[in-house]
């Protein structure tokens, strides 16, 4: 083996056992930061605004603490509701109430640690580190919340967005059966939408058929239907009677 291989190959396996000592295990103190830092990024805000709104969470969350009251937890629950940047269903707010509550809660604890003797210590150490763990499960249940929602609400903008360049697209259909609808009108007038749909259904096909472009199915009986119900020029040219 070459000198310089030799020295490549000493230093990729040092690489490797460099990567493969384990990481530092967080001090409780570092703990809470951390969590307290993770509870932040849920605030729909930037800078002094969204450190002003977390700390409403956090007193929220000790007059929550301090009274035992429904109404002060309530009132942590619809703060939060008001500040995230995603809405969540009612029961990722209970998991983002019982977060905070649990942040707030190993933070005071923690802090009386200093005043504590040695032998009540230990004790406190495990009371933060189940605050935390319990928190932690908090955090997690909210951020599949968080995520189920932004999932909800991407597949509705998707579909708006896909109704509306529908709509667009089906303009000139829509123009025709308006047309259609008055040029078509018995002297007596339309006896009922249906009767009025079935009438021009197989003009407003062939016209369809000649316009590919349109991407519509000739079936448009049931279309027709929808126009009647959504749009008011679509009504007019059928008749002031209503069906």
């Amino acid at each position: 083996m070459t000198k310089i291989v030799r020295q490549m190959y000493d230093e990729s396996i040092g690489a490797f056992t460099i990567s493969m000592d384990p990481l530092p295990v967080p001090t409780l103190e570092e703990s809470i930061d951390n969590l307290g830092r993770r509870l932040v990024e849920w605030i729909n805000a930037a800078g002094d605004a969204k450190a002003q709104r977390f700390f409403a969470c956090k007193a929220a969350a000790c007059r929550a603490i301090d009274s035992d009251d429904d109404s002060a937890k309530k009132y942590l629950t619809d703060t939060l509701g008001r500040y995230f940047e995603t809405v969540p269903d009612d029961q990722t707010l209970v998991h983002a109430t019982q977060a905070f509550l649990l942040w707030v809660l190993a933070d005071r604890v923690m802090k009386s640690l200093a005043e504590a003797s040695p032998s009540e210590q230990d004790a406190i150490r495990q009371r933060v580190r189940k605050y935390l763990d319990e928190a932690q499960l908090s955090c997690n249940a909210t951020d599949d919340g968080f995520y189920a929602a932004m999932q909800a609400h991407a597949k509705r903008k998707r579909a708006s967005n896909a109704g509306k360049k529908n709509a667009e697209r089906y303009m000139p259909a829509k123009l025709e059966c308006i047309r259609l609808l008055k040029a078509m009108r018995p002297e007596e007038g339309w006896r009922s939408r249906d009767q009025a749909a079935q009438s021009i259904e197989p003009a407003l096909a062939e016209f369809i058929e000649q316009h590919p472009e349109l991407k519509m199915s000739p079936q448009v009986h049931k279309r027709i239907l929808i126009w009647f119900r959504e749009d008011a020029a679509v009504r007019g040219a059928f008749g002031d009677r209503e069906c």
